[in-house]
């Protein structure tokens, strides 16, 4: 927060290196309202090794999306909620 600037940041990690990331409804419209200044922060190529007390993540390049608004046609929908 810079004086009354508030910028929502949405932070998203990654294994991967093709820049893909799961985002909620909520997360997506949270970013797409009028009032709301955001940013999209991904973390990806993260390394991922077994250490003794469990997984141990390293290293990742980050790209990082400012100002951001979710882009419709950048949108695919993976899963549906359907009611009987």
């Amino acid at each position: 927060m810079r004086g009354e600037e508030v910028l929502h940041v949405e932070v998203k990690g990654t294994t991967g290196v093709d820049l893909t990331v799961n985002l909620t409804r909520n997360e997506v419209a949270h970013a797409s309202s009028p009032e709301v200044t955001a940013a999209l922060f991904i973390l990806f190529g993260i390394a991922v090794a077994t250490g003794p007390g469990g997984p141990v993540a390293s290293g990742g390049t980050v790209r990082l999306v400012q100002p951001w608004v979710p882009d419709p046609a950048r949108l695919t929908p993976v899963m549906f909620t359907y009611t009987v």
